[in-house]
């Protein structure tokens, strides 16, 4: 089963999309009407495939944020929406290196085909992986964070964290032993909002506070790197 994101202003063609991959026993994590919004999702949430149309609601493009969705790594396989437009935008999208596209207007069929193709795809290159891939980061004997269902647990109980301190944790979890600069942190955690650099510090603080097991290193300047051994 894929997990899903639909990104597309025009609700009717949503809701066929929804329908369409429901039918065929995926889940849809998501709908959204703007890039921004699905960003933000992305950053705590584990997807598949993003169903993304060039032209959306709002200052950010489809475009923009397939491009952020490479920039930050978030492993989530781009199928772009288009209708019949001028060849630069799709010259343009093309250079995101998306899966596919879908063409409006688009029947039920085509979208099975996608999915099918896509599903295929990701087992072969699951089969492919080591199979020491990580499922979750330990930080000590009795300190995990589960990757798969974004949780910290200690003692295997879950630890309560806030939305914030949760998607820090999540996407530092998805780059152990990388740095992690302060810009990356405003956008991931603040997306467009403007905020001041003590902001971010106080989040790693009440993070380090709450789980002192993290070996979660200021690198002076530049940003943070989340050591695992």
């Amino acid at each position: 089963m894929l997990n899903i994101c639909i990104v597309e202003d025009e609700l009717v063609t949503a809701e066929y999309i929804k329908q369409a991959v429901e039918e065929n026993g995926h889940k849809v994590l998501y709908v959204a009407n703007n890039a921004l919004s699905a960003l933000e999702f992305l950053q705590s949430n584990l997807v598949d495939l993003i169903f993304l149309d060039i032209n959306l609601y709002g200052a950010k493009d489809g475009i923009w944020l397939a491009n952020e969705i490479n920039k930050y790594d978030f492993n989530v396989k781009i199928i772009f929406i288009t209708a019949h437009g001028d060849q630069e935008t799709v010259q343009e999208a093309a250079k995101t290196l998306p899966y596919s596209f879908l063409v409006k207007p688009f029947a039920q069929r085509d979208i099975e085909i996608v999915l099918s193709l896509i599903f295929t795809k990701i087992e072969i290159e699951n089969k492919s992986k080591p199979m020491e891939i990580i499922r979750s980061l330990e930080f000590s004997e009795t300190c995990c964070y589960c990757l798969e269902r974004q949780t910290l647990f200690r003692d295997n109980i879950p630890v309560g964290l806030s939305a914030k301190e949760n998607a820090l944790l999540f996407y530092m979890c998805k780059r152990p032993n990388k740095l992690v600069t302060h810009e990356e942190l405003f956008e991931v955690i603040w997306t467009d909002k403007d905020v001041a650099e003590s902001t971010s510090r106080d989040l790693i603080y009440r993070l380090r506070k709450k789980v002192p097991e993290l070996e979660l290193v200021s690198i002076p300047s530049t940003g943070y790197r989340l050591f695992i051994r």
